[in-house]
């Protein structure tokens, strides 16, 4: 619930020309090849071989008003001469938001309520983010590539936060009240670099290909934190509690992948890959009351964290005209430890996974094809959830991750069915051990409220998904998916025994209209029906989304308007329940947006741009964001 990035997916569609793609591909349930980590899935782009030569380019620049000023812009050079490809990014974004919270929170002692707490928290967030990416592919021949990349990002986020509360008791007598103010500086400069290396060997039956990864990748972060808060009811002497967070995630990773064709209907994928992560953060609370200055030793702690994973996997695939057979196994091994200096507390684990994938693709009639997949997958915490340092929202509430949060395995089975290679329908079953879920709990012989992500038992997830694209008119065309789910989450926190679940539908609608002389527009409307999340209960909520495009100079120019959240109906509200806690929560964000976008797209549009690189430590990254 509490308040994620996006990928450079959209920049790179952006700027392919259409005549470079040869398709793009959704795994939702991916073989052996892929890392374990993750149960989103895979989107696989597939790109037409091409050999022009020349240089393109794509500059593009938006500034949006909400409640308050947004920026961004972006510049990409991409140039294809001889044997040699280089190519370069630039971005940077100056965006401003907020964060309002509304709290109202229960305490219970059994069923006897003992008092209620009153918050409206507003955070105001500015952020100025550079990023960057530059690298060169080379042809050593034409059957082998060598290839360098280097991308980073400097992230620097100021933020202001006012908070006001009041405490009463179960009469409704005014027992408490304070304010207080929130200030954090965030800054997160990142750098990673990329090797890679593709041999295709020749072969009578079809080629083999040797790919090779090494990645290396820093992500550093400094946390700001001053938090004045003043009593006015009782009268006291007012404190301010300033924190200073500094961390540094390492990322080291190599791997390989090797495929061999077995027959012309059948081949091998085998592969290694090996990853070393270490985290270090280290924070100082300090305290000031009446002038004075004293460190807080309860909260000051240096956290280390480390973690090796090991993995190596084949996959066997068996293609016919009409059917098409993949068996797979990833075999994984981790290493993690982690310790907390003052206390000397501290974790080791080491455990030996298998995760098994087989899919079956068959197609009945020209325009009918099912297809039936199964695989294990993991989600591991992010490094962030497993540092127990705080992160104060308000006098009373404060964030922490959790070093005990264990990873969470699933079962997924998916069977599927699509008509004239489009209308899709699919079930889905998944039942997940450990699932990680976010809290909101009051801290034990305390008055603190901590939000934090925990384990819970199981959760099985049963999945009804329709896509149907339409073209009504020729100027209209429309993408409609319905997913339906029902999800039961079962454990134990805080003492309340939890065994619920709900059903929930989702609904997306994206429409283009082309009007004709350059002009275009788009309405997407997207709907949430109230949803059960482990603790959380979660009211309905949508958006709809409307825009308005002109093309300028022969296509290579798109001038368009945009407005976010129309009816500013993305809004979040929630409640959670607990035998000794109750709360409701009220959550806004800056969601109503008009931008004014402009792109321009120069040079030879039908060189294409340098492959899309995942590289090899792409979700040890992502847990690092």
């Amino acid at each position: 619930m509490w308040p994620c990035r996006a990928p450079s997916l959209a920049d790179f569609l952006r700027n392919l020309p259409a005549e470079q793609l040869k398709n793009i591909e959704l795994i939702t349930n991916p073989p052996a090849k892929y890392d374990a980590q993750g149960g989103a899935g895979i989107i696989a782009i597939n790109l037409k071989k091409d050999q022009r030569q020349g240089t393109n380019g794509n500059l593009s620049t938006s500034v949006g008003r909400g409640r308050y000023n947004k920026f961004s812009s972006s510049l990409t050079l991409n140039n294809r001469h001889g044997k040699t490809n280089v190519f370069g990014t630039y971005g940077y974004a100056d965006r401003e938001a907020f964060n309002a919270l509304t709290f109202h929170r229960d305490f219970y002692s059994g069923r006897t309520l003992l008092g209620h707490s009153d918050q409206e928290n507003y955070i105001k967030v500015r952020q100025m983010v550079h990023t960057w990416k530059a690298g060169v592919d080379y042809a050593l021949s034409p059957r082998t590539t060598v290839g360098v990349a280097l991308n980073g990002q400097a992230a620097d986020s100021p933020q202001e936060g006012t908070n006001a509360a009041t405490l009463s008791d179960a009469d409704d007598q005014l027992t408490g009240q304070y304010r207080a103010i929130n200030l954090r500086t965030v800054r997160t400069p990142n750098a990673a670099a990329n090797l890679n290396f593709k041999h295709t060997f020749a072969d009578t039956i079809g080629p083999r290909e040797l790919s090779i990864d090494a990645d290396y990748a820093q992500f550093r972060n400094t946390r700001l934190q001053t938090l004045a808060t003043t009593y006015d009811l009782p009268v006291l002497t007012p404190t301010t509690l300033n924190g200073d967070q500094r961390g540094m995630v390492v990322i080291e990773s190599f791997k390989a992948d090797y495929t061999h064709p077995l027959t012309k209907e059948a081949k091998l994928e085998a592969g290694l890959k090996t990853s070393l992560v270490s985290s270090d953060n280290d924070v100082l609370f300090s305290l000031t009351e009446k002038d004075q200055t004293t460190i807080d030793r309860n909260q000051s702690n240096h956290f280390l964290y480390d973690e090796n994973v090991n993995a190596g996997y084949f996959t066997l695939t068996h293609t016919t005209p009409k059917t098409t057979l993949t068996a797979g196994l990833r075999a994984e091994q981790t290493n993690t430890s982690g310790r907390q200096e003052v206390g000397n507390e501290g974790f080791e684990r080491r455990y030996f996974q298998l995760f098994p994938s087989a899919a079956i693709r068959r197609t009945l009639t020209p325009k009918q094809e099912v297809a039936l997949s199964l695989s294990r997958r993991i989600d591991r915490p992010t490094y962030g959830d497993l540092n127990p340092f705080r992160i104060y929202i308000d006098a009373t509430t404060y964030g922490t991750g959790n070093p005990g949060l264990r990873p969470q395995t699933s079962y997924n089975l998916e069977l599927s069915h699509t008509f004239k290679q489009k209308f899709t329908t699919e079930l889905a079953w998944a039942v997940t051990s450990l699932p990680i879920v976010g809290s909101v709990q009051p801290v034990a012989g305390s008055s603190y409220v901590v939000v934090q992500n925990i384990n819970l038992d199981r959760l099985d997830t049963y999945t009804l998904t329709f896509s149907a694209p339409v073209e009504p008119f020729k100027w209209w065309s429309s993408n409609n998916n319905l997913v339906g789910y029902y999800a039961r989450y079962i454990g134990r926190l805080n003492g309340t025994d939890l065994n619920k679940g709900r059903p929930t539908l989702n609904l997306t609608t994206n429409n283009s209209f082309t009007l004709g002389h350059g002009w275009g527009a788009d309405l997407t409307g997207t709907y949430q029906s109230r949803q059960q999340q482990a603790f959380f209960d979660i009211r309905a909520r949508g958006q709809l989304v409307a825009g308005i495009s002109k093309s300028l100079w022969e296509k290579k120019g798109t001038l368009k308007l945009n407005v976010t959240d129309i009816f500013y109906t993305q809004k979040t509200r929630a409640s959670s329940s607990y035998n000794n806690y109750q709360e409701r929560l009220y959550q806004r964000f800056d969601t109503r947006v008009v931008t004014l976008a402009f792109t321009y797209r120069f040079g030879n549009q039908k060189v294409a741009p340098t492959r899309r690189r995942t590289s090899g430590a792409e979700e040890e990254k992502r847990r690092a964001g």
